[in-house]
């Protein structure tokens, strides 16, 4: 992965561009005025910090994302379970 801090872009990027060779995620982005410099006149310029992945690192990121998420989910599924039968012997007594 490659990180560009402050790269301009003369038109608000998506979150997340896909290309061939790779993948450019915007971590921050802020919207600003800058003069141009021949014209004299304020333009909106966005600000940027990118993440450049190679496709497969990318879809790695990605991956140990989902695995991270569903660990989760199965950690909230048994802590409900748990409660649940919980509730069930209480009102049984």
């Amino acid at each position: 992965m490659q990180k560009f801090v402050d790269v301009e872009y003369d038109h608000k990027p998506n979150d997340i561009e896909i290309y061939k060779s790779g993948v450019d995620v915007i971590t921050k982005c802020v919207e600003t005025q800058k003069e141009d410099e021949q014209s004299g006149t304020m333009r909106t310029v966005w600000i940027c910090d990118v993440e450049r992945y190679s496709l497969l690192e990318y879809i790695y990121v990605q991956q140990s994302k989902y695995d991270a998420i569903n660990t989760q989910l199965t950690q909230t599924q048994v802590g409900l379970t748990e409660v649940y039968e919980m509730l069930l012997s209480t009102s049984s007594q």
